[in-house]
Formats: structure tokens, sequence, C-alpha cells
């Protein structure tokens, strides 16, 4: 069946430094621009192309910050990172070159696979809390964490974290967004982000809890019909506890959801330090066995395993 679809007049181009890099396929489109698959014959290696969206290169203020984010993720290194390798400009348009990884996103893998087992989806978190840890210290807030931006590669089925183009510099007054654009994705994004308030790393802290309670039960923590209703929630109501969905999930683990997604952002864990403190106790307790309390949350499971 022959495609409609206009060709893209990317597509077998070559950009860099002696044209090292030849564009293979159109991988996706975000808010910033296209990212397409591509050939660097140097390295002999796979990478990602993110080309400047045209309507954005007329914009100053917009260029500024795509430059910056390719500029300064340069220096951010952590192998659950997304790693920055440069950018230029050529045929016309403003790029930059990151590492290309091959795996399925959180999203898809939840859809495919149904929710994780709690080791699995602790081992998620604490993979990209480690990652986020090494973010926040260079005083940097990603502000748009979501299961669609954390990667499980494959087929190690390990973790790295993308997309930092609405990233807040807490050292500056810059932000990589747009004036008018919306910061972050419902169901995600902290109460005092919703409300306007200053940000810090506890508001990543919130979306990574989010994530987990996802994980535990293939769906969000706060829905609604609408953006609103889903913002409504997150500001105001507490979600359907995780058990109702999976009654396998230890009480340590229930906790630790409920302490990341507190809505006073000074109730959470100071930070992805703490978090990963937290994983490590929770995930020694339940490999020992587990204490009393822990047990009580395991009865799902046990029940299940017996009735099989």
């Amino acid at each position: 069946m022959t495609s409609n679809a206009p060709a893209d007049p990317l597509v077998g181009l070559s950009f860099g430094k002696d044209d090292r890099l030849q564009v293979q396929r159109r991988l996706g489109q975000g808010g910033m621009g296209v990212v397409y698959l591509t050939w660097d014959r140097q390295k002999e290696r796979h990478v990602a192309l993110k080309v400047l969206l045209r309507q954005r290169a007329d914009d100053p203020e917009f260029l500024r910050r795509f430059k910056h984010e390719g500029v300064r993720w340069k220096d951010v290194i952590h192998p659950g990172l997304c790693r920055i390798y440069g950018l230029g400009r050529q045929h016309g348009h403003f790029y930059i070159v990151s590492e290309y990884i091959e795996g399925r996103d959180l999203d898809l893998v939840l859809q495919e696979e149904g929710p994780f087992s709690i080791e699995e989806a602790l081992r998620v978190l604490r993979e990209a809390a480690s990652a986020l840890a090494v973010v926040h210290e260079r005083q940097i807030v990603h502000r748009d964490l979501k299961p669609e931006n954390i990667m499980i590669t494959e087929p190690d089925r390990g973790v790295k974290v993308l997309d930092f183009g609405l990233a807040k510099y807490l050292s500056s007054d810059s932000m990589l967004t747009m004036a008018g654009d919306f910061l972050g994705t419902p169901g995600y994004v902290a109460p005092e982000h919703i409300r306007g308030d200053e940000i810090d790393g506890r508001a990543d802290v919130f979306a990574m809890g989010a994530i987990l309670y996802e994980m535990l039960t293939a769906r969000g923590a706060f829905r609604g019909r609408h953006v609103l209703d889903v913002l409504r929630s997150t500001l105001k109501s507490d979600p359907i506890p995780v058990t109702k969905f999976n009654d396998g999930v230890a009480k340590p683990v229930v906790a630790l959801i409920s302490r990341m997604i507190q809505k006073d952002p000074r109730k959470r864990p100071k930070g992805m330090p703490e978090v990963i403190e937290e994983v490590d106790k929770i995930t020694a307790r339940l490999a020992d066995g587990g204490t009393d309390d822990d047990k009580k949350g395991l009865k799902g499971l046990l029940r299940r395993l017996l009735d099989d």
C-alpha cells in the first residue's frame, strides 16, 4: 500500500563536522524539536539528532534555551541519564546530538506487560532516583517526570531518564520552557508547581512517587475526565490506596508512596538520596522475609500463589 504522506526532507541529509552524521529516519516529535535516528560514521554508532522546530527558530528566547539545553547537559553524566554529545547549526537547522537508547518507555512497558513486581518497581525507582540525584546536585529539577520520560532499555532492562526540555535551573531565573506553555504533565506535576510556588527537587520526588504507584497498579495515581479534574485531584485529593488494585504491595512500600506524594513538600523525603536510602531499607527487609507488618502487606500475593 502506497503512503500519501510527504517524505521528510531531513531524512538522508548529513550533519556535523565532515558530514559524519547521516539522518536515517524520524523517531518522533516533542515540544522543542523533531528527533531522528542518525548514524555517526566516525564513531560507528547510532545517535539521536534533535532538530529545532522551524516555527521556534525565529524566537530568540526559545533559541537561547535550546542552545542552553545542549551546552549545559554535556557536563551532566550518569549511566541513568541520556548523554548529550554536542550541538550545531547546519542546513538552516539548529540541532542537538545525543545518545540513542534502544528500548521502550515505561508507559509502553506498563501497557504491554501490566504492573511490575514490587522488586522490579523499587529497582526502577532506585535507578531513576540515582540519576536524578546527580541532576539535583547541579541545581536542576526535571519538572516533567512521567512514564513516557523514563526509558527501559533492551535487552538489559536498565533505566534512562529522558527529556529535560522543561528543566528548571534553580540557580537562575531561566527555565527551558516557553511563556504560556503548561509546565509539566497533569497527574505527575507536584501541587506546589501547579500553584506557581517555588519548587526544588522535592517536586521530582512527588512525580516519582506517582510513577511508583503506577508501576504497581498500571493506572495513574491522580485521575479525572479532564485536565482540570486531574489538577484538582492532585491539589486536594489522595489517590485510591495502591492496595485496592494490588493487595500484594507491602506496607513499607505503601508508606513510601504516601510520603513521596504528600501535598506539602516539607512532608516528603528531602531529596533523591533519602528516597534511595528508603528503597534500600525496604528491599533489605523484604529480602529477609520482612516484619510481621510487612508480611500483612504480602497476604494477597501469598494467597494468589497458594491458589495457583
